[in-house]
């Protein structure tokens, strides 16, 4: 094996540079590093499908039964993919299927102090996919916090809702808070396509 030593290489003609040909293997040996001040395409990955949506104020959820969380604020939609004015559901672009990791979280209070029960649901394609239990008491409480974590796979067209059971006692209100700048941002629903 020959060694060439050369300091640059340049192109003959045009802007590309080739570096072997189809079957070869280019070997960059133990201790050597390789610095990139341009762009790379074609190797790695990129982070894609990313969504951030938060609340911009207070909902009001029905007495014992599911009601969709409307995460009206969307801070991120690297792909145009969340609604957060009709649906408030991520669906998952042409040609973006694959694994995903999907997170929500959402803080309720009950006005008089009656809160019971809270439960966080993840819908996918208007199903229950997973269910979180957030708060449960036999006594009287006024607020609880409900959150979930999970990697999901998911095909082109699926789509994914957030949805809260709330159930109190008595005739108090059940809130899902998401008042202030404080508030709007512990009330989330986010995700993003892992590099896989």
């Amino acid at each position: 094996m020959a060694t060439l030593f050369v300091d640059k290489l340049d192109p003959q003609s045009g802007t590309s540079l080739e570096l072997g040909s189809s079957g070869d293997t280019i070997t960059i040996p133990s201790g050597a590093t390789i610095t990139n001040n341009g762009t790379q395409t074609g190797f790695g990955g990129t982070n894609e499908c990313i969504w951030f949506a938060s609340q911009n104020g207070d909902q009001t959820i029905s007495h014992n039964s599911n009601t969709k969380v409307a995460f009206s604020n969307e801070v991120i939609d690297t792909d145009s993919a969340y609604d957060p004015t009709t649906n408030y559901r991520f669906t998952v672009p042409s040609g973006k299927g694959g694994t995903y990791r999907v997170d929500f979280g959402f803080w309720c209070y009950d006005s008089g102090g009656n809160l019971q029960q809270a439960v966080g649901y993840l819908y996918k394609n208007g199903s229950d996919l997973f269910n979180i239990r957030g708060q449960h008491n036999a006594g009287a409480e006024y607020a609880g916090y409900v959150n979930m974590s999970s990697v999901i796979t998911l095909s082109a067209g699926d789509y994914l809702e957030v949805y809260c059971y709330g159930q109190e006692s008595g005739s108090s209100t059940f809130v899902i808070s998401g008042s202030g700048n404080a508030a709007k941002f512990r009330n989330f629903f986010s995700g993003y396509k892992l590099i896989t």
